[in-house]
């Protein structure tokens, strides 16, 4: 990331993304209609993030944390501030424009008025692709374990019937049966929240990998399936 800041002559990058945010810090954020970022000069990183989070943030990270409280509008912006002092503002910022909201952009540039802003949601998008070891580690695990559950989905499939609800359940019955990891355990969790929502509904157009996103998230904020196992 400093490799690009020095290419694009940045002297400070705010990230905003959950996944970005992630990525340089290891702190994964659910927003409650609050800010979040993270800061990165030449020489610190700091994550931003809500009271609701207590110390949360700072024990999931590997770099310092600032908590910014409800008491006065906009305290975001003063923790980005308080990260990297009054004296000596930045010059030149990186922003994500993919997704940082129109809102606070404008409020950003609101007390960094003289500074230049650039887009570096690309380049940051080309760095996450770089993965270590132990992510591929995890990727090829979670594969396989998809292989698996859909193995025996697909063996299972003569009992489908017209209830959605029910053939859901015997898709988290099939991870249930051939996985016990981790991620096996959740991906059963949510098909089989995802079987209860469409309990006697019939077969229809609809986005089943929305419903099978928003329970994955839904389930791991719950905290299930939060232990080390992971065959």
């Amino acid at each position: 990331l400093r490799t690009v800041m020095d290419k694009n002559n940045l002297d400070m990058v705010i990230l905003t993304s959950m996944h970005n945010i992630a990525y340089y810090t290891g702190f994964i954020y659910c927003s409650f209609g609050r800010p979040y970022g993270c800061v990165v000069t030449k020489n610190k990183i700091s994550t931003i993030s809500a009271n609701i989070d207590a110390s949360q943030p700072w024990r999931r990270s590997h770099c310092d944390n600032v908590i910014y409280t409800d008491w006065k509008r906009d305290n975001f912006l003063r923790a980005i501030v308080s990260i990297i002092g009054r004296d000596d503002p930045p010059k030149n910022i990186g922003i994500e424009n993919d997704h940082v909201t129109l809102d606070i952009r404008e409020k950003i540039g609101s007390i960094f008025t003289f500074s230049v802003f650039s887009d570096v949601s690309k380049d940051l998008m080309k760095l996450i692709m770089i993965k270590s070891d132990e992510e591929i580690d995890i990727i090829k695990n979670g594969a396989r374990v998809a292989d698996l559950g859909g193995e025996e989905i697909v063996k299972n499939k003569g009992n489908f019937t017209d209830d959605l609800g029910h053939n859901f359940m015997i898709c988290s019955q099939a991870f249930v049966k051939k996985s016990g990891s981790s991620f096996g355990t959740l991906v059963a969790f949510c098909l089989m929240n995802i079987s209860k929502s469409l309990k006697g509904k019939k077969w229809k157009s609809f986005k089943v990998s929305t419903m099978i996103i928003l329970n994955l998230f839904k389930n791991k904020q719950n905290g299930n399936t939060s232990g080390k196992k992971t065959y």
